[in-house]
């Protein structure tokens, strides 16, 4: 069975959260843009709630998620897509 979520981020972007409850992991979609994360769909759902309707930090809300998993939900940009803008210093290319 597959558990999915739609959720919109705070700058409006739309994200499908889906998990096939035979794997262990939740894919998270922005477009065709997509992250796989150790998190289950439940996790992802509330943490979803406490950062977009307690306004909570996106650090405090997914703890769980690492800085790169978190940018994507905040900007829908991918880890790849980041590393290809800005080198490790953070300054753009």
């Amino acid at each position: 069975m597959t558990f999915t979520v739609l959720r919109k981020n705070k700058m409006g972007l739309d994200y499908k959260i889906s998990q096939d409850n035979t794997q262990d992991f939740t894919t998270i979609w922005q477009g065709r843009r997509s992250i796989q994360v150790k998190a289950d769909v439940g996790q992802i759902n509330r943490g979803w709630y406490a950062w977009f309707h307690e306004d909570k930090l996106a650090q405090d809300a997914f703890p769980f998620l690492n800085h790169a998993e978190r940018e994507f939900l905040i900007s829908g940009i991918t880890p790849d897509e980041w590393n290809e803008m800005f080198n490790s210093n953070g300054d753009m290319k």
